[in-house]
């Protein structure tokens, strides 16, 4: 106890310790870095790829979210549906036409060649299958081509189909396709006239391949346009025309020089008429379709519709090699020079034996005798031309 007055006596203080304050983890960024490495490093190669896989996918989610707006923000405004049109239901031309749905009108800007025009669009058009004289190579007819061409297209508007064999443009850059004006196909038009001939590129052979053969064989057979002023050209599809030769003069039937009346006035031999297709002297550089007898001179007395007196002195085909026949026709006196096979008249030129055969026969020749001319056999007949003994051979 502590007596009254006295002060208590003083005790030792044991100093109260209160409890530390709870420990926060501290954790420093390097060493969450060093975790996750390590963290990382603990996982496969495949887990590793899956990972980040799945990241880029988890952040191209939102984006395609967002179209192609990038903003999220943007409202889809639904697009104002315009009221049916006359054109709404108009199908695509055409793969063959090159004209455009709702585009103007085409029409040919200018004639360059009787195959070649420039349209309205500045497109310049090659005519498939075809091939005309060049007015620039100055050709035979060009200019009468080019005309024929102008007066098909001119006032008409035009659309063009193309050629499914040949490519859409040629070397030039030049379109390349039929011209079709008031219905017609212009480029059979024009060979059906005799303005242009087929022209098969490299022998491709379209859809209308025949119909321009047979046009160009009749128009040729008639002598019309470029056939008939440039009677020389050559019809030969795979290759571009080029014409020759001058005008033909269609001969008269009244009369003729020597032979039946199916002989070509104006020639002696007698060159038999065949329609007006061209002679050539046999051995020249011609190409026919039909040829004057081997080594046979013809008396030319007309206008020579087939240019075989080159020199005009009134002898055709004097320099192809051969003796003048003389005489004409049936029976018609022969040369005697002394490169003629002895015992035939007209002429028939001595060739180291080679065979003659009659033209238009069975034989094979080498060699054949003049069309339409019966020759006097009075010899041994070593070409066997007298079939029947009587002294006429080819008759």
């Amino acid at each position: 106890m502590v007596a009254p007055g006295e002060a208590p006596p003083a005790t030792a203080q044991t100093p109260t310790q209160s409890p530390p304050p709870a420990q926060q983890p501290v954790t420093s960024v390097p060493s969450r870095r060093v975790t996750a490495i390590a963290w990382w490093k603990r996982r496969g190669r495949t887990a590793q790829v899956g990972l980040v896989l799945g990241a880029i996918v988890l952040l191209l989610i939102p984006l395609s979210a967002l179209g192609s707006s990038g903003d999220s923000k943007h409202v889809a405004i639904k697009p104002i549906q315009s009221p049916p049109s006359a054109t709404t239901n108009v199908p695509p031309p055409s793969s063959t036409t090159a004209s455009v749905a709702g585009a103007e009108p085409l029409t040919v800007a200018r004639v360059v060649d009787g195959d070649t025009v420039k349209l309205s669009d500045g497109r310049t058009v090659q005519l498939a299958q075809i091939s005309a004289p060049s007015v620039a190579s100055g050709d035979c007819y060009a200019n009468h081509a080019r005309s024929t061409l102008r007066t098909l297209v001119a006032g008409h508007t035009v659309r063009l189909a193309r050629e499914p064999v040949l490519p859409r443009t040629d070397r030039y850059h030049h379109v390349v396709a039929y011209l079709i004006a008031r219905g017609q196909n212009v480029n059979l038009v024009l060979v059906k006239k005799g303005a242009a001939a087929p022209y098969f590129y490299f022998n491709h052979q379209g859809r209308y391949a025949s119909k321009l053969m047979a046009s160009a064989s009749a128009a040729r057979t008639s002598h019309r346009g470029l056939w008939g002023a440039c009677s020389k050209t050559v019809l030969n599809p795979v290759a571009q025309v080029h014409t020759r030769g001058g005008k033909y003069h269609p001969p008269s039937h009244s009369s003729s020089s020597g032979g039946s009346g199916n002989c070509t006035p104006g020639y002696s031999p007698c060159l038999i008429w065949h329609g007006g297709a061209d002679y050539d002297c046999a051995g020249g550089s011609g190409n026919g379709p039909y040829y004057t007898a081997p080594g046979v001179v013809y008396t030319v007395s007309r206008s020579d519709p087939y240019r075989l007196d080159s020199n005009g002195n009134g002898k055709g085909c004097e320099n192809s090699g051969g003796s003048s026949g003389g005489g004409g026709g049936p029976g018609g006196g022969g040369g005697t020079g002394s490169d003629c096979t002895p015992g035939y008249s007209p002429c028939l030129v001595y060739h180291g034996g080679a065979d003659y055969d009659c033209y238009g026969g069975s034989g094979n020749g080498p060699y054949y005798t003049a069309p339409g001319v019966v020759y006097t056999v009075t010899g041994s007949d070593p070409y066997g031309l007298d079939s029947n003994g009587n002294g006429l051979g080819c008759e």
